[in-house]
């Protein structure tokens, strides 16, 4: 049995066995996109980084575990959504020194996840509450700091 590409599973519609197959690739994947990572930081010493996506690993190897287990898609593409949405929102407020632009890029895949994987109805009302998770984080995260209340001025000669 080759498990990357495809694994026998119980339904057989068409649709079914390509939204199970997507979950299941992008999870393997993940995770050995993961242990790259969390070895090249342990390696830079940023051990911060290293815990989040740790805690992502332990995400996709724990959904492949319970999609071969049961075959059900649907609380994985939830989890890992949700899931995806919250560690990318938490690296924001957890590592403020470091450039963000790839947790908005793994904010949308999350999104799109939930999209395609969910169905158009749902993954459309998850889009617009995962919209306001890295909204408020960054809210959060804004009024710690207060940038927002600095003037033009200030913010000129802080840089």
């Amino acid at each position: 049995m080759n498990l990357y590409y495809t694994i026998n599973i119980k339904d057989k519609k068409p649709y079914s066995i390509a939204r199970f197959n997507l979950i299941w690739r992008f999870n393997y994947v993940l995770s050995a996109l993961f242990v790259a990572l969390i070895s090249a930081y342990i390696f830079e010493g940023d051990l911060k980084s290293a815990v989040l996506f740790l805690f992502a690993f332990l995400l996709t190897t724990g959904s492949l575990v319970f999609l071969y287990k049961t075959q059900n898609t649907y609380p994985i593409y939830f989890i890992i959504s949700l899931v995806g949405v919250l560690i990318s929102s938490l690296a924001v407020y957890i590592t403020p020194d470091e450039v963000h632009y790839g947790n908005l890029l793994w904010t949308i895949v999350a999104v799109a996840i939930a999209y395609f994987g969910l169905g158009a109805k749902t993954g459309t009302e998850l889009a617009l509450a995962f919209a306001a998770i890295p909204a408020g984080v960054t809210t959060l995260y804004l009024g710690s700091n207060d940038l927002w209340r600095k003037t033009a001025d200030e913010l000129a000669l802080a840089f």
